[in-house]
């Protein structure tokens, strides 16, 4: 078929750093920009806005201690015990390195629900970001999350979701969820066994990940 042909010719061809000199880099670029598609394709995303990392755990890691270098003592942090460890310990971490408050939300142990009223009691002026899952790994709750982004949103929070769950079985609209950040698991869904993030291209802008000189922040 023409994913398999596509997924051939870029393992067995000349394969290099992107670039436009060479086959080679002609070959790599074309494979990133491709993927980017099918992905904003499957996610309803701006395919610039599509960042591939080692894992959703990995992806994680590395954008909250991104994000972490404008937190402080005077922030906070939401996280729900709902939620799978990849999407709360990155976090607990990232916020404790620079001082900031984490916040829990339990869920209903009789229904299994996440109710939305109890991610709002957690929320105030000096929440940074709420993370929350679109589908528990263990028993499948999907909260409201166009909800709780609007809550999120006015509460001058960026709204993290985990969809490693829900991207596998249900149609993703990532702009209509309220996400500003959704990330996935590709090897759930028949792909490569890798981190997927989807995010507004300006909102990937305003962040400062740790690098080489070399490289750039893109």
């Amino acid at each position: 078929d023409v994913v398999g042909e596509a997924v051939r010719s870029t393992l067995v061809g000349p394969l290099s750093n992107r670039g436009d000199l060479t086959v080679a880099q002609d070959n790599a670029e074309r494979a990133v920009v491709e993927a980017r598609e099918a992905l904003g394709d499957l996610l309803g995303a701006a395919p610039d806005g599509v960042v591939f990392g080692r894992s959703f755990t990995q992806l994680t890691f590395d954008i909250s201690r991104a994000m972490a270098k404008e937190w402080g003592p005077d922030h906070e942090v939401v996280v729900t015990r709902l939620d799978h460890g990849g999407n709360v310990r990155p976090w607990v971490l990232a916020a404790r390195a620079v001082g900031a408050t984490v916040r829990w939300v339990d869920f209903d142990p009789v229904t299994g629900e996440l109710p939305t009223e109890a991610v709002q009691a957690e929320l105030g002026a000096r929440t940074r970001l709420v993370a929350i899952t679109a589908a528990s790994n263990l028993i499948g709750t999907r909260p409201d999350l166009p909800a709780i982004a609007a809550i999120a949103h006015d509460a001058g929070a960026l709204l993290w979701v985990d969809g490693v769950h829900a991207t596998a079985h249900v149609a993703t609209d990532v702009p209509a969820s309220g996400a500003d950040f959704w990330v996935c698991s590709p090897y759930k869904f028949l792909g490569a066994h890798h981190g997927v993030l989807a995010a507004r291209p300006e909102l990937l802008e305003t962040l400062r990940p740790d690098k080489l000189v070399p490289s750039s922040d893109a």
